[in-house]
């Protein structure tokens, strides 16, 4: 069986994933420990085993699939330090909100060593409403814009671009909700997963289960 060290030291699993994963060890061992003794296993032990060992790679698959989302948004992108101004790309090592309360990028400057914030929002949210902010300054001042073909042409080219961050904000709103949802669909599945297999634990070692265990 596959172990969790890696996503334990990386920080993908989460502790009731990790109960889950032990508690799978645990029965797969006792089975184990009785092919030894008895030379091999009844039929539905087998069939558990099977099951245990499906449970076992869907735990994993649920943390490669969470591995793979934050491995996506630690993609390189092209940013500038503010001390040596070299641009290049670096990939971001965290995420914090700015003095507009836009989600943005944090980056270390190997050059300079230094951690920076990049200012343009990561989210379609925030970029948005970052957006919307300057298309306001532009409106405060049109009167004066409205004589300068270039800025004009500005604006055109920023209110379409507002058309298309209001749809990739409803598709990252959509998206949101979707993996909200399935795991929330997850975290049920597994804490039924992870009582049932601790009440069969104790029964092995009770034999009789105390009181309230059924």
């Amino acid at each position: 069986m596959p172990n969790l060290d890696k996503y334990i030291t990386e920080g993908y699993i989460k502790q009731d994933e990790k109960e889950l994963f032990e508690l799978i060890l645990y029965h797969r061992q006792q089975y184990q420990n009785t092919k030894n003794r008895q030379g091999g296993l009844h039929p539905d032990d087998i069939e558990i085993m099977k099951i245990l060992d499906q449970g076992n790679q869907l735990l994993i698959t649920i943390l490669e699939d969470r591995k793979n989302t934050v491995i996506a948004k630690q993609k390189p992108m092209l940013t500038n330090c503010p001390q040596c101004d070299i641009e290049k790309e670096r990939k971001p090592i965290w995420e914090e909100k700015n003095e507009h309360d836009y989600i943005c990028n944090k980056y270390k400057c190997d050059e300079c060593n230094i951690e920076y914030l990049d200012d343009t929002p990561n989210n379609a949210k925030d970029q948005l409403i970052w957006l919307e902010s300057i298309l306001a300054v532009f409106e405060k001042h049109k009167d004066t814009l409205s004589k300068d073909p270039e800025q004009v042409e500005n604006i055109i080219q920023l209110k379409k671009q507002r058309e298309k961050f209001i749809k990739a904000c409803e598709a990252e709103e959509e998206a949101l909700k979707n993996l909200q949802q399935a795991e929330q669909q997850r975290d049920k599945a597994i804490a039924g997963w992870r009582d049932y297999l601790l009440t069969a634990k104790i029964k092995q070692q009770w034999g009789n289960p105390p009181a309230g265990i059924n």
